[in-house]
């Protein structure tokens, strides 16, 4: 073998991860076997083995413990927890520092002197990220159906205000039919005096008694 060949050989090595082509078997925590299966990649937070049916992506947080700390860096065994003081800088350049206050499939809210202010997954520093159980896809997922919740709840909005107006339509249109129909004082005090019944009448007088 060349010098080059041999270097391009130890290079090659080099940069392949430790657990590259490793077979491993185990039960994820959802009950799914997998027996002597080879490692493909870590990925942020899946594991993606080859299976005889092709490549499976599995989620951190179904694999069992021995599995996650054999693959995954040590910090994402252990989480932030709710109340835990967090001091990051955002990719984007903005320092957030405070105590953690929810965990969402987005993304976290942290508290500082400003208020309570939500950052996306995406924006923290990766090495955080990571430590949540965040899934881009799951993510994904959750902001589309936040998306249509908030669609259905508009047209519903939309709908009420619709009904409502067309509602009040009518009510108006009803009461001018029956202002129109309903005859003027005027005209009911004219129709009593001509049905009043006048007597009969008196023939005489002072001018027929002479």
């Amino acid at each position: 073998m060349s010098s080059r060949l041999a270097f391009l050989v130890a290079a090659w090595l080099a940069l392949t991860p430790a657990w590259a082509a490793d077979e491993v078997s185990f039960v994820t925590r959802d009950g799914q076997s997998f027996h002597t299966v080879t490692v493909h990649r870590v990925n942020a937070r899946r594991l993606e083995v080859k299976t005889p049916a092709g490549i499976k992506s599995l989620r951190y947080a179904n694999l069992p413990r021995e599995v996650q700390e054999r693959f995954f860096d040590p910090s994402l065994l252990y989480p932030p927890k709710l109340g835990d003081a967090l001091d990051f800088t955002t990719r984007d350049g903005t320092r957030y520092a405070g105590p953690l206050r929810a965990v969402s499939p987005v993304g976290i809210s942290i508290e500082t002197r400003h208020g309570v202010d939500t950052i996306a997954f995406a924006k923290l520093p990766p090495e955080l990220a990571n430590t949540f159980d965040y899934d881009p896809e799951d993510a994904a997922r959750y902001e589309a159906i936040l998306r249509a919740q908030k669609a259905k709840a508009l047209a519903a909005q939309q709908a009420a205000e619709r009904k409502a107006a067309a509602d009040k339509t009518a009510r108006e249109r009803a009461e001018q039919n029956a202002k129109r129909q309903r005859p003027s004082t005027g005209e009911a005090q004219m129709g009593t005096r001509g049905s009043k019944n006048l007597g009969t009448p008196q023939l005489g007088g002072r001018g027929l008694d002479r």
